[in-house]
């Protein structure tokens, strides 16, 4: 079964690991150079079928949207929880290496005793009760790093409220009120993003914790929206972003599928919708416009197998 969800998270949490594939600059069309993708193609499918297999339930998306997606990070929202699962994925060696990495230590284990909200010391955890088994990236939170700790399950300053829910900025941090525990929080927009700032959302009729005001992407939009060149420009949530599509082998140009500005593969044999499918006992997947074939055992996982829906994917260890 395949239910890969990404679940957006507002608060830009730590990565376990610095080893993301993110090289500062790539060949580009015309001697343009950009930014590389956020992952390569080889980081971004190995992530992609180990969170089929590993992700109960999975990220919402066919095994080459999961790899379009980690490629453009930097130019498109993506999910906190993905881009830490594909950095652990570069080193983890099984599926419970994996997760506990991009899990800051919470993993299934920690799940299975802790359902819901709790605190671990200072963090806050999060473990939905509707996975079962629990094979779910948690949602930890460093409350010590805001100047805060943790009660209920929830960052907080230590001071009571009644709300009504509104948010604001006091001395450049970020206070709202958990009306469910009647905690509030104080975030620390300058840990949020370094040399941050607590400000009016380009994208809402809020406040919000913001970077720095020449990183600031003015539109608050977050698809592509122009191409320089042969390099992508666009936001990644309230970020600036860029990407050199020659660095995957495509060229930047209006989507075949949509009225949006994408890096479009030179290759054709594949798209992004494309079906993985069984190779023997591996999974092959599209990537930028052909197909891969993923040896699973490589993987520690089981040999491919079809899907109820049309796909393929490599099974869980120990099938």
């Amino acid at each position: 079964m395949r239910a890969w969800l990404i679940t957006v998270w507002a608060i830009a949490l730590a990565s376990c690991s610095s080893g993301a594939d993110r090289s500062a600059k790539g060949a580009g069309r015309g001697g343009d150079t950009g930014p590389a993708p956020a992952f390569s193609a080889d980081a971004a499918l190995r992530a992609c079928v180990l969170a089929a297999a590993c992700v109960s339930p999975a990220f919402q998306l066919r095994g080459a949207e999961c790899v379009h997606a980690l490629e453009r990070g930097n130019v498109g929202y993506l999910g906190t929880d993905l881009q830490r699962f594909a950095t652990c994925a570069m080193s983890g060696a099984t599926c419970e290496e994996v997760l506990e990495c991009a899990s800051l230590r919470h993993g299934p284990g920690y799940c299975q005793d802790h359902p819901g909200y709790s605190c671990d010391g200072d963090w806050s955890v999060y473990c939905s009760s509707d996975f079962t088994p629990v094979w779910a990236i948690t949602q930890p939170e460093d409350c010590a790093a805001h100047g805060m700790t943790c009660a209920n399950g929830v960052c907080t300053d230590g001071k009571t409220c009644n709300g009504p829910v509104v948010l604001s900025c006091i001395d450049n941090k970020l206070t709202y009120c958990d009306l469910t525990r009647k905690n509030e929080s104080a975030r620390d927009c300058g840990v949020t993003f370094s040399g941050g700032r607590c400000g009016a959302s380009p994208s809402s009729f809020s406040v919000d914790c913001l970077p720095a005001q020449s990183e600031t992407c003015p539109s608050g939009v977050v698809t592509p929206y122009a191409c320089s060149g042969n390099i992508l420009l666009g936001c990644n949530g309230v970020l600036k972003g860029a990407l050199d599509c020659g660095a995957i082998d495509s060229e930047c140009r209006t989507a075949d599928d949509s009225f949006f500005l994408d890096c479009m593969p030179k290759a054709t044999d594949c798209t992004r919708n494309s079906l993985e499918v069984c190779h023997g006992s591996s999974v092959s997947i599209c990537v930028d416009g052909r197909y891969r074939d993923v040896d699973c055992a490589s993987l520690n996982l089981g040999p491919c197998q079809p899907l109820l829906d049309g796909g393929a994917a490599c099974g869980r260890p120990n099938n």
